[in-house]
């Protein structure tokens, strides 16, 4: 039998809180939504599964990891850096396998080029040895019948892909990771343009699918201003001021708020606190 499963997915929103600080970068936290349906009806029972009959949930599968009735869970999912710890904390995302290769969590696809390891030989396959034990891996391509399968997704702290196992029969996923969106604050500077006048400078990069969206400034003064990376403010009186600015960035079509710090500006000195 050929892994195969009919499935319902829905997507779900993942937010990302980061905390940006003037010159300096700080994580406040990653929240993951977890957000695809499981078809429990289809489990696969024959030979060819690393589990038989699967597990549709993960406490299923830390209860069948500990049982260990094949004796060889423990290697074939650690030769696929997913450990019994991960397994019995249950920090896998619901995610599917595509036929054409693709890791999705969230809408979001983390991996790519994915291979199956199942105990039986697909047309394709090719032999796989773990702890002196011969299994077969092939390609999603060669070894899925279905067009996408269910299945518990492991990532490290920042969304890195590290490896999968299939519901329905516990088969081993490994794909090669899509890079992760970069963003950072390098700094924020001021330069004294007259008595009263200032210009500020927030300096941020973005890549690998991240995109700087907007800025918005707070002078201190109880004024806010929308504006880009520059932007000039004039002080009606002397003083020394707190200007914060709130950086947004879109990687891969996910708002990130970046939260707000303060550096400290003098109107006759510029600082800028990292």
């Amino acid at each position: 039998m050929h892994e195969a499963i009919e499935e319902v997915h829905m997507n779900k929103v993942k937010s990302i809180i980061f905390g940006l600080v003037v010159g300096l970068v700080s994580f406040a936290g990653i929240n993951y939504i977890s957000g695809d349906a499981v078809d429990a009806a289809s489990r696969e029972c024959d030979s060819n599964a690393i589990i038989r009959c699967g597990a549709m949930t993960e406490a299923e599968l830390a209860q069948k990891y500990t049982t260990n009735t094949s004796g060889d869970l423990d290697n074939i999912y650690g030769a696929y850096g997913i450990t019994a710890d991960m397994i019995a904390k249950q920090s896998g995302t619901l995610g599917y396998v595509t036929k054409t290769g693709d890791v999705v969590v969230d809408g979001k696809v983390v991996a790519t080029d994915a291979y199956s390891l199942g105990r039986l030989y697909r047309s394709g396959s090719t032999p796989k040895m773990i702890d002196g034990v011969k299994y077969y891996e092939g390609s999603t391509s060669v070894r899925f019948a279905a067009t996408k399968l269910d299945a518990f997704v492991y990532r490290d702290t920042s969304g890195k892909f590290i490896g999968a196992i299939l519901l329905i029969c516990g088969n081993a996923i490994r794909a090669t990771p899509v890079p992760q969106p970069v963003y950072k604050c390098d700094g924020l500077t001021a330069t004294k343009i007259s008595r009263n006048e200032y210009s500020f400078t927030t300096k941020a990069v973005a890549a690998n699918g991240a995109t700087l969206r907007d800025y918005s400034y707070n002078f201190g003064d109880g004024t806010t201003a929308a504006a880009g990376a520059t932007t000039k403010h004039t002080y009606a009186k002397p003083g020394t001021y707190t200007v914060r600015v709130n950086v947004r960035v879109t990687p891969n079509s996910w708002q990130r708020k970046l939260a707000k710090r303060q550096p400290t500006v003098r109107r006759r000195q510029a600082i800028c606190e990292h």
